[in-house]
């Protein structure tokens, strides 16, 4: 774990419903039996303690500017930004209006010798930090370095994605990874047992989740929302 600050553990660990069940589908093909709740960047306490620690754990990069992916980067890298009085732009995701820039601030790039430390919530795939990389890349900036909140950290990085850090030198810097998470709620007892062990599941059996390989899953997992009484949504029965 990169976090030092007792406080910002105590209250990540605390932090009620932070991982939930809750059925997902991501962008790279996979049915997520979790989801954590992007609700603890609108605490204003552990937003703050975030910065200070971002700061910290990037002291050793040379950057200019700090750049927010777009949605859940953005709270943090404002912070950020607050917190060092660097220049901030925001990367817009895929849904960009007609006519609007996709990515906003650009006034703040000082060209090639620029460099943006690129932030956002969490790393998994890496697949859309890869495509920032060459979006900013289009402008003449370079990434100095990714930093996240949360790193999911798992056998299955190996991907294109991650190549493409290695070639740019590109190194990703985490506060915490997705299993410290687990145990720190669990250890609070914040998290009940059944959360647990379907994100421990997810982390240790990631590519069983893939929408064309889940279905032997969902039985099981069907009938642990059922007890919960969480409502199963269509996009779930249809994997059927």
């Amino acid at each position: 774990m990169n976090i030092e600050n007792e406080e910002l553990k105590r209250r990540i660990a605390e932090f009620p419903s932070l991982v939930e069940l809750r059925p997902v589908i991501s962008g790279t093909g996979y049915l997520l039996p979790v989801d954590y709740s992007r609700g603890i960047f609108g605490d204003a306490r552990i937003l703050s303690l975030m910065a200070t620690e971002a700061h910290r754990i990037a002291e050793s990069v040379e950057y200019h500017v700090i750049a927010g992916i777009e949605l859940a980067g953005v709270p943090l890298a404002t912070a950020l930004a607050l917190h060092t009085a660097k220049p901030m732009i925001t990367i817009r995701g895929k849904m960009v209006r007609p006519g609007r820039p996709d990515i906003i601030g650009t006034e703040h790039l000082g060209g090639e010798d620029c460099r943006v430390l690129l932030v956002d919530d969490l790393v998994a795939f890496a697949k859309t930090k890869a495509e920032c990389i060459a979006r900013l890349q289009e402008v003449n900036t370079r990434v100095a370095a990714i930093l996240t909140f949360i790193d999911f950290q798992a056998k299955y990085q190996e991907t294109e994605a991650y190549g493409v850090f290695d070639d740019e030198q590109v190194p990703v810097l985490s506060m915490i990874t997705w299993q410290e998470i687990l145990d720190l709620q669990r250890q609070a007892g914040t998290m009940d047992d059944d959360t647990y062990r379907w994100s421990q599941e997810l982390l240790d059996h990631l590519e069983e989740w893939r929408v064309d390989l889940v279905q032997p899953k969902l039985p099981a997992y069907i009938a642990a929302l059922q007890k919960r009484n969480i409502p199963i949504p269509q996009f779930v029965t249809d994997l059927l």
